[in-house]
């Protein structure tokens, strides 16, 4: 009774004309979070993915971009710090939001 579509209760009320289509209307169907909870699960996974893969191409770009002279070393063990910094924490929460992710997908 809940998948009662509009056309479906003018069917109805153009057989019988006696019907009253705002006993069908006033039925309240229940709100189903399972399929937000799961979007939202679906958005995170993914947009964490997407923010990972844009640090390793920056990492790799900035590594390609680097000019060939002494201060190289020095180049490096700053993006070294800063990937230290922002990258392993990322991808630990990466692991866990992707893992929380399809763990619950299976159910």
């Amino acid at each position: 009774m809940n998948n009662i579509k509009e056309h479906d209760l003018e069917d109805l009320n153009s057989k019988n004309p006696n019907t009253n289509l705002d006993d069908f209307k006033a039925i309240p169907v229940p709100y189903n979070h399972q399929k937000k909870q799961e979007s939202a699960r679906q958005i995170i996974a993914f947009a964490l993915i997407f923010i990972l893969f844009l640090i390793i191409a920056f990492a790799m770009i900035y590594l390609w971009c680097l000019p060939l002279s002494e201060k190289m070393p020095s180049y490096i063990k700053g993006l070294n710090e800063i990937l230290q910094i922002v990258f392993t924490p990322l991808l630990t929460l990466t692991s866990t939001a992707v893992g929380y992710y399809f763990g619950s997908n299976s159910k």
